[in-house]
């Protein structure tokens, strides 16, 4: 489900169903890990984050850590069986995640101290998150069909209703030159998010 590149010139990537990572080589060796991850945890969405991958654990509702040789540590969150899943780190050095179960963005530190933030709008089944220039952070409401926006502190700014009726809204990033888009699953189409000045 998730891809990455490693900090140490590999590919990494995770295999959900079967609850491993696996790192691929540019000259294409596979290396797969599974010792250490919860079984069942189903790992989802990675990034990099001081020379170590770390992954979002659905099924487990946790975190999990893996070094370059393969060490891992697991991260319980807060809320039971929140459903974690995008993952995307902040310039500040903090990694924030979006909570479907939890209708919450969470947010864990370098220490691996979490701290979670519900959004205002019931149910809404969060599932993308990026961070724009700005530092405030973009996510999608795939139920209820809206895009949110998050300051670092954890302050909501806002919660904007998409134009396209049931979109399904899912992955969202943020380009270079701050443009935002996000896929509409449902529509077969991508949208573009544009702030007000």
């Amino acid at each position: 489900d998730g891809i990455v590149a490693g900090p140490e010139g590999n590919v990494w990537f995770s295999e959900a169903h079967l609850s491993r990572l696996g790192r691929i080589t540019p000259g294409g060796t596979i290396t797969e890990f599974s010792e250490g991850l919860t079984p069942g945890c189903r790992p989802l969405s990675l990034v990099v984050r001081d020379g170590d991958l770390w992954f979002s654990e659905y099924e487990a509702g946790q975190i999990g850590r893996i070094s370059m040789d393969g060490q891992v540590t697991e991260y319980p969150l807060p809320t039971p069986n929140c459903e974690p899943r995008a993952m995307v780190t902040h310039p500040d050095g903090n990694i924030w995640f979006v909570e479907t179960k939890a209708n919450a963005l969470g947010r864990i530190d370098a220490q691996g101290r979490v701290t979670e933030w519900p959004v205002k709008t019931p149910d809404a089944s969060l599932r993308g998150v990026t961070v724009a220039p700005d530092g405030d952070l973009w996510f999608t409401e795939n139920f209820s069909n809206k895009i949110g926006r998050m300051a670092p502190d954890g302050t909501v700014i806002g919660e904007y209703a998409i134009a396209g009726a049931n979109c399904g809204a899912r992955a969202i990033i943020a380009s270079p030159d701050g443009r935002l888009f996000f896929s509409a699953h449902d529509a077969g189409a991508i949208g573009e998010v544009i702030p007000r000045r």
